[in-house]
């Protein structure tokens, strides 16, 4: 009886399906990027987004609200109320500016994220221009998932013919 020389499973692979493995987990990597940086878009309706007007006053900074992270608030006064920003905006605001602003609420720091600014009838800042800087690294994201993908599918074997 003639035995057999043992060969582990790991052998019985060839480089071609250690490349054509490599480059399935490149490509699955790749559309699970687009795949997230889809998922995680700020995109509100600008039909949900309210509108509001009123007198800038002093900001300030708060950390209970963002858990570890500063969070920068600015004060809105409309009148018989006073509004709670989340100030993400670069836009040049001083205290005392009158403005009108797009903004929705967010529970989750218990303020309202501005998506545009109109100063004295100037538009500082536009919605596309927010949506842009909130969603620039999303960008970036699916951008990298795209190259991904498309180098999977210029390195794959072409079939011979």
């Amino acid at each position: 009886m003639k035995k057999e020389p043992y060969t582990s499973p790991i052998t019985e692979y060839t480089d071609e399906d250690d490349r054509q493995q490599g480059l399935a987990n490149i490509l699955g990597i790749g559309l699970l990027m687009i795949i997230l940086s889809l998922f995680l878009l700020d995109l509100p309706d600008k039909t949900s987004l309210r509108e509001v007007s009123g007198q800038l006053g002093e900001p300030y900074v708060s950390s209970t609200a963002c858990g570890k992270a500063k969070c920068y608030f600015i004060r809105l006064n409309t009148g018989s109320t006073q509004m709670v920003l989340h100030k993400k905006t670069n836009a040049p605001l001083k205290p005392g500016d009158n403005v009108q602003l797009l903004v929705k609420y967010r529970a989750d720091i218990s303020a309202y994220t501005v998506y545009e600014v109109n100063r004295g009838g100037v538009t500082l800042k536009s919605y596309s221009q927010f949506v842009l800087e909130n969603n620039l690294w999303r960008l970036f994201l699916f951008i990298a998932g795209l190259g991904l993908c498309a180098i999977a599918f210029a390195l794959r074997k072409k079939p011979d013919y």
